[in-house]
């Protein structure tokens, strides 16, 4: 699933382009309780530093050194949830989400 977050025209004018300028990519982890929420699984958590319930988010942030702004994030599906195409219709996953995997979602 995908996100822009970046809403201000200026952000690269602003953090880009500088020799201290770079986009950081890494990934977050969010427990969940249940397996309804899109993305849900028992899957590595670092945040808590084992394997548990969570979501698994990749995000883009652009920083030049002093500032920083977020200007992506994807959902990680696990193969749960890619291996179940009715869960992914009932929750609304566009097809082209469904083959995603970690490293693919830093890519792109």
């Amino acid at each position: 699933m995908e996100t822009e977050l970046a809403t201000c025209p200026n952000v690269t004018m602003k953090l880009g382009g500088k020799s201290t300028s770079s986009l950081m990519i890494d990934e977050c982890s969010f427990p969940k309780q249940g397996d309804c929420s899109v993305g849900v699984a028992r899957q590595w958590s670092g945040r808590l530093g084992k394997v548990d319930n969570c979501q698994v988010a990749v995000f883009g942030v652009l920083t030049d050194g002093h500032r920083h702004a977020p200007v992506d994030m994807r959902l990680y599906l696990p193969k749960a949830w890619i291996e179940d195409p009715a869960r992914c219709d009932a929750a609304g996953i566009p097809q082209t989400a469904r083959t995603l995997t970690s490293k693919s979602c830093q890519r792109r």
